[in-house]
Formats: C-alpha cells, structure tokens, sequence
C-alpha cells in the first residue's frame, strides 16, 4: 500500500524501501522472545523486556544506501513509524547504540541483493522540500503499517473501514448533486445580486474544468455565494485532474459547523468528515452515542480517507508540521488533493514563512490544487524590504490567477455600504448614545473589556431597553454564543430592535444583517469584515453605513490590532483619506503591504531553521513541539454552569461521575478559556474548583454567580477588567 499511495508523489522506490525494511528489526532473537510472551506462546512463565525493533530498521537503511538524502531518509522515517520523528542528533544517538548496530552486522547475509529485493531509487531526485518529502513518506509508511495491523489484529474493523469507504459516492456524483442543487436557485428572484452569484457560479465552474493544478485566488464580497461556488470549482478540478478528495480548511469552528450543515444537506452525510476540536473522537465514557457514528469518525479522522473533508487551519497545519505517527498518520492524503483555503487572511502572521512554504510545496510537489479564498485578499506575492522585518521573511506565493473576472456590473450590486474610515474619538458614553439613537446597530470593538463597558453604557441609558441588547465575546461558551446569536437573527427577523455589543467574534462567518455598523479602530480587513453584517443582502432602500471609532477610555490596542490601526492610518495617508471602495482588491492590496512591513517576523518560532534541506541536520520533533498556532500558554479552559446542562456537568465532574461521550462533548460546549489573572483570581475566590481527573484536573466553576446570563464569566459579580482580545 505504502508503495502505490507514494507513486504520485515520485517517492514510490522510497516507499518500497521504506515498506521492506520498516519491521527488520523483528527478525531479532529478543523481538521474537517479547512476541511469544506476549501472544501467551511463552510457557518459561518470564516476561522479556521490551525490544525496540524499528531503530534496526534504520541502521539497515544506513548501510544498504550510500546516497545521504536516501539513507537518511528511509532512517527517519523507519526509526520513528512507532514513536514518531526525531531530531537528528537524537535519532542519530540512538542509531549509534552497539547493541542494535551488532545485530545488524550480523545480518548482512539475510539483506544481500539475492535475498533482500530492494528498489534502487537511482531515480529519485532530491525533492524541493526534503522534510515534507519525508513527512509524506512517513505518513504513508505509519498508515500502511496500522491498516495492515488493523487487518490481522482486527479484521471485523477492518471490514468496516472497507463497508464505510465503499459507500462514498464518486466525485462524479458529488458534483451532479451540487448541479441539482444549484440548478434549483433559478427560482429565486430576478435581482442584481442572485444575477451576480450565478455569475461567480458559472466562472468557478468554468475556471475549474479548464485550469491545470496551481494555486489560485478567489476574491469574492461577503454575501456573494463563496461556499457554493468555491465548491463547485473543486469538484470541477478534482475530476479534471483526478485528485483524490477536497479539503477545506477554515480559521474557525463557527464557521465550520455552518459550512458543514450545508454540505451535508447537497452531498449526503456519509460523504463529509468534519475534524476539529469540537467534534470528539475518542473519549473513555459509556457509548451512549452512535457506535457505528463513533466508529466512522474513529477511522476517517485517523487517516482522511473521505471525498470531502472539513478541518481548521489549527488541524491542518499542526498536523502538516507534527512528528507523532497518530497526527502525522492523516498527511499522505493531503497529497493530491483540491484544497480550498477560506479565510485566507487569517493565516497566522508569526508562522506565516512556514506555512506559504508548505503550501508551495503542496502545489509544486504534491499535486494539489489550492484555492485561496477571502472577501479581503491578502498578497503573498513578492518579498518584503521593509527594515522592520529583523527575522525571516514569506516565501512569495506563485498565484495563477483569480478564478472570476471583475466585471463591474456583476460587483456593482454588493456596493452596498458607505464606509466613513476616519476614526472618530469618543468615549464609550458617547458611543452608547449614538448606538441608542439607532433601531438596529451592531457595534464590534477590540477587547472584552471594551464590550463590558460601551454595554454597560448602553444599558444605564434611561431610553434603551435591556431586552433590546445582546453581547457577544469570549467570555461566554459556545453554547451560550449560539443561543445569543440564534437570538438575533430571530428579532431581526421579525423586525425588533436589536443592539448587539460584539467582539471580533462576530466577524468570522457569522450571518448576520445590520443597516449600521460601528466597528472600533482596526485593521482594514477586519473593518471590511465588519461591514459584510451590514446591509448585507441589500435589501434596504438606503446604504447601509459603516463608521469607524476610537474609545478615548478604552483599552489601548496592543499586538497584530495596533499593526492593523497603524497600517490604516498609513493607507488613508497615502491616499489623501479619499478611499471611494474600501474593498477594491488594489486597495486592500495596498494595505496588506504596509500592514507585512510592520510584521518584524515571519517565523518567530524558528520553525524554518530547524526543517532545513540537509538531510542530516532535520529537527521534525523540535519544529512540532513550537508549531503551536493557538498559544494556550497561560489560558485556562474552565466548565462553566449555563443553563441546566452546563449545571449537570458540573455536577457530574464534581461528583466523579463517569462521564459519557456526549458529556465529553459537551465539555467544549460549556467550557471558557480565562486568562491566568482572571483565573487565579477567581481560584483564589473559591469561585473555581480543581477537580482531580485521571493525571490531570478539571477546572469547573463552581459559583453560578459567576456566570452571569448575558456577560459570561464574570469576577465578584463585574464585568471582567482585564483586556481580553476574543
């Protein structure tokens, strides 16, 4: 298996190679003793130690091959395929151990060439990216080597996995239900808009069934059909160039779960694999869930051998950059595969020189196919100059092309807005009094702190009504943000007041339609964000309006926000304050590019200089242990009391119960990330409770006047003070 799923990739004598010698090891006396124990074959009644069989493997690659990108190759990928990939100098150690390099002196004869068929790999070439190379490899040999144990150990699985892959309907059908599907959109109004999204439409799906693989853009405003259309230019590539699946890959579980549910609805159920932290997998609990649901996702996740797969930027690239065998396990079948990048501007800009050269090397080496997709597209373009760049610069992406042309009039209609980009300076007591003159207003700030305070503004009012307001941040749990939001969408349905209090939150897909919106001081792709919530299906006879603010007792802007400010500063600067369309792709071309000059590097983890190109100097497990793109470090997950089932689960850890799959779930669901100050401080109150869980504890508040119904978390019955980015 390994063999066949590498020829693709031009590494198939590599994977033969690495599939022939990857259990040499086995063939040891003391191997075969800890077998026979094992199995119950040893009647001596002695159980032998553990005998390490895969570093003899490695040693046998050494001295088979003299080529030092081969032999090192075929090395790491043999001595890890159990404990996963080494930095050099320690798989180098251990390579060096005498006993194992004895064994394998003495086994020259049973690998001489009559007895021991290996590839020659005289025509591999030295890939472009020899670490990916080497990921990709190892991927396939860890897969390989779990299926084929799966089979032998576990056929009845093994028939599962085979009944589950069997019913996957082809791409060919994938794509003649996205037809059926939008084929029914003919029935929609004649407007301006549904004329432009069946517009973006056909151009995917024409872009698709021409292009050859590559990397492309597509630069689409909020509201014009991106999920359907980027879709459909995937389906349309993966059969012309015969990729195996598409994968999509979004900043955010919001979004996700959103994208998810329409998928499922055109393709099926059977035929989407989401994976990302909120979908659990594998938790020790009763199986009150679905077996066969479990067991499905157990298998899919573990090596993404789906037709459609959802996943987080965080899954994605942790994975891409991981030396273990069970994340690295699912990284072969990124190989020739269609990858849509949504949100293509939330890519992390601290490890954004990692992250464009993996995707490079997807697209130059890997046979994929690459969409990148935003409303405010980012450049990857070309270099930087800037001398504030100290560290290391982006590796220029090489982009073919958009996928629709820019027709004005197909655009004109999503011209719906009035941006006002010059910062007005206001205290929250003003702002509250302008947002209270409004029916319906959104209002996005910076920091939990500023959404406590311009709401607690708004509410002392004497003119505005409590039930009219909703605040949204993270100092709530995700259920309780998704009942707030569903709150919205419903008045704003029927036509209510509404005033939502919002941090960044709300600008990552989620739909929502405000005729105003105030957006606290920023980078201009978050204040273009911000504006598709208004008038975003230009239904109102009026423009809808933007203004953008600067709270004068607020908290100061720290980090990638300040960058923002200051690079739209500079823009308005340099363009005379006379931006027409914040949204033309030349503009927010124009901004990105000031805003990465700010950027003093582009891989503050040093993740580059531990994955160089000499085969004897690679650090895969240095590089994963700082490849971290959400930094946990002095945050604080806590079980939070809301509503009836945040109270039971709290009850049940408290009580050390045992918990279920589904209050595994339900863990994420009802769970908030404190700060360490917020955190100590409520610890300290006895607000919090440490309960022991297994080696480790789980953190639950304990106090439901803690919680408070509209604010989350809270600190002795206050909004919390820290500033708190969502």
């Amino acid at each position: 298996m390994t063999y066949e799923d590498e020829d693709s990739c031009g590494l198939k004598d590599l994977a033969y190679n690495a599939g022939l010698l990857h259990d040499f090891g086995k063939y040891r006396p003391d191997f075969q003793r800890y077998i026979l124990a094992a199995s119950g074959a040893n009647q001596s009644g002695k159980v032998p130690p553990k005998a390490p069989h895969a570093i003899v493997g490695a040693i046998e690659a050494r001295r088979l091959f003299d080529d030092p990108m081969i032999a090192e190759t075929l090395a790491y990928c043999i001595s890890g395929h159990h404990r996963g990939l080494y930095d050099h100098n320690e798989m180098e150690r251990r390579l060096r151990h005498g006993e194992h390099k004895r064994w394998c002196d003495a086994c020259e004869k049973l690998t001489s060439a009559e007895n021991l068929e290996t590839a020659d790999c005289d025509d591999v070439d030295e890939p472009d990216d020899l670490q990916m190379a080497i990921r990709m490899l190892f991927s396939a040999l860890v897969d390989a080597d779990r299926l084929d144990t799966e089979r032998f150990m576990t056929p009845d699985l093994s028939a599962e996995r085979l009944r589950i892959k069997d019913n996957y309907a082809s791409l060919s059908t994938l794509r003649e239900r996205l037809r059926a599907k939008t084929e029914s959109f003919s029935s929609a109004p004649d407007t301006p808009v549904n004329r432009a999204r069946a517009y973006f439409l056909e151009s995917c799906r024409t872009h698709g069934a021409e292009s050859d693989p590559g990397i492309y853009t597509l630069s689409l405003p909020t509201g014009a059909g991106k999920t359907i259309s980027s879709m459909a230019w995937a389906l349309e590539m993966a059969i012309r160039n015969h990729h195996d699946r598409i994968i999509y890959v979004i900043p955010y579980t919001s979004i996700i779960t959103q994208t998810a549910m329409v998928f499922r609805e055109i393709f099926g159920e059977e035929n989407i694999l989401e994976h990302h932290s909120e979908v659990v997998v594998e938790q020790q609990g009763e199986d009150d869930k679905s077996d066969e649901q479990m067991s499905r996702l157990k298998f899919l996740t573990e090596n993404w051998d789906a037709p459609i797969i959802l996943t987080t930027n965080v899954q994605f690239f942790e994975s891409l950059f991981a030396s273990k065998p069970a994340k690295c396990r699912k990284v072969h079948s990124i190989a020739n595969s269609v990858i849509v990048m949504d949100e293509v501007q939330a890519l992390p800009e601290s490890f954004l020189s990692p992250i464009l050269s993996a995707i490079s090397t997807l697209s130059g080496a890997f046979h994929c196919s690459i969409l990148c997709c935003s409303a405010t597209q980012p450049v990857y373009d070309e270099d930087l100059n800037s001398p504030n760049t100290k560290g290391e610069k982006y590796p220029p992406l090489v982009i073919k092309g958009d996928l629709v042309p820019r027709e004005a009039r197909y655009f004109a209609p999503f011209d719906r807005v009035d941006y006002h980009l010059e910062p007005q300076m206001v205290t929250s007591q003003e702002l509250a009094e302008r947002l209270a003159a409004e029916h319906s207003v959104l209002c996005v700030v910076n920091s939990r702190k500023d959404a406590g305070q311009v709401y607690r503004a708004l509410r002392d009012l004497p003119k505005v009504n409590v039930g009219e307001m909703i605040h949204l941040s993270r100092s709530m749990c995700s259920a309780h943000l998704r009942k707030a939001i569903e709150t919205i969408k419903e008045r704003m349905r029927e036509g209510e007041p509404t005033k939502v209090i919002s941090t960044q939150l709300i600008e990552a897909g989620v739909d929502l339609d405000f005729p105003c919106v105030w957006r606290a001081h920023s980078g201009l792709g978050s204040i273009i964000q911000a504006g598709g919530r208004c008038n975003r299906d230009g239904k109102m006879e009026q423009r809808g309006q933007v203004f953008v603010f600067s709270l004068t007792d607020g908290s100061r802007p720290f980090g990638n926000i300040a960058r923002g400010c200051n690079a739209t500063k500079m823009l308005l600067h340099n363009l005379s304050n006379k931006i027409t369309d914040p949204t033309d792709p030349e503009v927010i071309a124009k901004y990105y590019r000031l805003y990465f000059e700010d950027i003093p590097d582009f891989d503050t983890e040093g993740i580059g200089k531990d994955l160089t190109d000499d085969p004897e100097d690679i650090n895969f497990e240095s590089a994963a242990e700082r490849f971290k793109l959400i930094d946990d470090e002095g945050t604080f997950p806590v079980i939070v009391p809301y509503m009836e089932e945040g109270k039971e689960l709290v009850r049940k850890i408290r009580s050390h119960e045992t918990l279920s799959r589904e209050d595994y779930h339900r863990m994420q669901e009802y769970s908030v990330s404190l700060r360490q100050g917020d955190y100590t401080t409520l610890l300290g109150h006895g607000n919090i409770e440490q309960i022991p869980w297994g080696e480790d504890f789980i953190s639950v508040l304990v106090d439901d006047d803690c919680y408070d119904s509209v604010a989350g978390v809270v600190i002795s019955n206050h909004w919390v003070e820290e500033t708190q980015t969502a």
